[in-house]
């Protein structure tokens, strides 16, 4: 076969045709199959980094309604998101509650945010390409249930909240609630009239005074979950032990100014005339020990910067108003007391103390009385004549005309007490 012959059977031959049309697709075909793959793979996580940040703010609102514990909130969702695939080694993740960004911001709430990195496969042999970053955002808003503005924390005793003789008491817009569960944790006797929005027990609830509860029906609830105290945090500054002891001036009809810091006296510190509290900040009344009471006699009067003032009460200080003196103050709306007016150390306090709020002349609290450890008692016509004031102690009795409100507390800077939601929503 002569040469010319071969070349032209070997020009018709077509076996093998299709291996070199093989040979020149399959990469391009491989390619795009791992390209399709990534693409997917893509969509996939970035569905996946979503549901973690959906869950994770769910988790958070719920942990908040259980505990109303802003940390252990945030706490739960960051873990949450974990568990639902948030990586930690190559990713951020923000929680923010309440709400104080976007179109939601004041809202009850928690957002949370994740940048989470992807895994890269085909793409990372191509020198250059910038890392691809999933960034998902969730919101979820709570609806909250009755504010409360009176908690009886103690957890067995009966009466920790009661209402005796002939007081009238009115709640406006707010509801109370006894944290103890034991029958007739609140009590309510006598022949005056309650006007609140709810009034509950972790126990039950004894009634044989004239209620008017719009939000439940005009009947006591009975059996209800612990309300958790929204203050279990608060503790005495760090470094009190390190300050200096202000005495204080005794028995002064005239006009007395104090300004913040540690003012220590194992004497009954009485106030006959004019107290004023010159800036805001944190007053520390420390009974070194001794035991001290801070009162009031006959017509004293106090009077708070509006910008706010904290007043503690420690080693056995405490505080009366036993007369009747006029005051009027106003918590911090920020910091570390932000909405507290008043707290009883409750690792030094008398548990056996009482702290007293008597008189007919009035006050005005814009804030939280937060007495953890000890009993607080209102009788003899105490009016809050406030916007915004809760009570909470270990127990409250009422005997007087009282009147509280929860009607504006956001500028003042408490927590929010609710008794029971009505759920959470996810909005976006």
């Amino acid at each position: 076969m002569s040469m010319k012959t071969f070349f032209k059977k070997w020009q018709r031959d077509e076996d093998g045709a299709t291996a070199v049309i093989y040979a020149i697709t399959l990469p391009l075909l491989v390619g795009l199959g791992a390209i399709a793959f990534e693409a997917g793979h893509f969509q996939q996580r970035n569905a996946r980094i979503q549901s973690a940040a959906d869950m994770a703010a769910l988790a958070v609102a719920l942990e908040y309604q259980t505990t109303n514990n802003r940390a252990k909130a945030r706490l739960a969702g960051k873990g949450d998101a974990y568990e639902n695939g948030y990586s930690v080694a190559d990713g951020k993740i923000e929680v923010e509650t309440p709400i104080s960004s976007g179109p939601h911001a004041g809202s009850e709430g928690a957002i949370v945010r994740i940048e989470q990195k992807q895994e890269r496969y085909l793409s990372s042999i191509f020198p250059g390409q910038k890392d691809v970053v999933h960034v998902v955002e969730s919101t979820v808003l709570t609806a909250p249930g009755q504010p409360v503005c009176a908690l009886s924390l103690h957890p067995t005793n009966t009466a920790a909240m009661s209402i005796s003789g002939s007081a009238n008491l009115e709640m406006e817009t707010c509801a109370m609630h006894a944290n103890s569960n034991a029958n007739e944790a609140f009590n309510l006797a006598g022949s005056g009239t309650i006007t609140a929005d709810c009034i509950s027990a972790t126990g039950t609830v004894s009634n044989t005074t004239t209620v008017v509860l719009p939000a439940c029906n005009n009947t006591p609830k009975n059996n209800q979950p612990v309300i958790a105290d929204p203050y279990a945090d608060i503790d005495v500054p760090s470094n009190t032990l390190g300050m200096p002891c202000i005495e204080p001036v005794f028995g002064r009809n005239g006009a007395i100014t104090m300004s913040p810091g540690r003012y220590c006296s194992a004497k009954d510190f009485a106030i006959r005339g004019r107290l004023d509290l010159l800036e805001k900040g944190v007053y520390i009344f420390d009974g070194i020990n001794g035991g001290s009471t801070f009162f009031f006699r006959n017509s004293g009067t106090m009077y708070g910067t509006p910008d706010g003032v904290t007043m503690i009460f420690m080693n056995g200080a405490r505080f009366e108003n036993t007369n009747g003196g006029y005051m009027e103050l106003y918590a911090q709306p920020d910091g570390p007391y932000a909405g507290i007016l008043m707290y009883a150390d409750r690792n030094t306090s008398d548990p056996n103390a009482v702290v007293r709020i008597n008189g007919n002349q009035g006050a005005r609290f814009e804030g939280a009385l937060y007495f953890p450890t000890q009993k607080l008692d209102f009788r003899g016509g105490a009016d809050l004549n406030s916007d915004c004031t809760q009570i909470i102690a270990s127990q409250i009795e009422f005997s007087g005309n009282s009147a509280l409100t929860n009607n504006d507390c956001g500028p003042r800077g408490t927590r929010s007490i609710n008794q029971g939601s009505s759920g959470v929503r996810l909005v976006n």
